[in-house]
């Protein structure tokens, strides 16, 4: 019987050639070292254009109202004859702020905050351009709420909050577009309802609180 020939073993390998080290040539070198300073340039240029983006600091002028001369004409400020672009404030005897007012042009812009002695916050209200905007409130000397108005583009809008000194509402009234709209409601300082009513489709419903305790029901509610 013929023997079957044995098959030769092949074992698989993973051969990595190793190149040798490359010499460079003398005008390799030179364009190496051209571009790396190119590339040293470009940093360079990108790193001062974005020192360039940043926003510089802004000078923002103090008005000590005691040291000017203010006037307000036809809705423009001026102190010193000029139309005021910067923070007005004023300080009491004690050296304790009174007031802090922001203006651009002459017109109240930005935040305009009152307050008690020692620094106690009366008022924190909000302007673009001469408007009231956002949200306005105020306070009563022993740090309790005394108002909360919203104002879009100088009209009230939304709710219309006031307090008595006790704590106990007074106001909860709402606006739309300086209109009244929705529940009104007015309270006597004890908590007892004074006025209860609602706008709706130009008709006014509930209680009025007139003297005679007049019951109101879908009266034309003319503006």
């Amino acid at each position: 019987m013929a023997t079957r020939p044995q098959r030769p073993i092949i074992r698989t390998e993973f051969i990595t050639t190793i190149p040798p080290p490359m010499r460079l040539t003398s005008t390799a070198m030179a364009i190496m070292a051209r571009r790396a300073a190119g590339r040293s340039k470009l940093l360079g240029l990108l790193a001062g254009l974005c020192l360039s983006c940043q926003p510089s600091p802004e000078t923002i002028i103090f008005l000590d109202a005691a040291t000017v001369r203010i006037q307000t004409r036809e809705g423009i400020t001026y102190a010193g004859g000029k139309p005021i672009s910067g923070v007005l404030f004023e300080k009491d005897s004690q050296g304790d702020t009174t007031f802090r007012v922001s203006f651009l042009d002459g017109k109240e812009d930005g935040v305009a905050r009152f307050f008690y002695p020692g620094n106690r916050l009366r008022e924190e209200r909000f302007f673009v351009n001469g408007w009231k905007e956002g949200v306005h409130r105020g306070w009563y000397e022993n740090g309790r709420r005394r108002f909360e108005y919203h104002f879009q583009n100088d009209l009230f809008d939304g709710s219309y909050q006031e307090w008595f000194p006790n704590g106990k509402p007074f106001r909860n009234m709402h606006y739309e577009k300086g209109q009244e709209s929705g529940v009104q409601q007015i309270w006597y300082s004890s908590g007892k309802i004074k006025t209860n009513y609602l706008i709706k489709d130009d008709r006014r419903y509930g209680l009025l609180g007139t003297k005679n305790c007049r019951n109101v029901a879908d009266s034309v509610f003319r503006k």
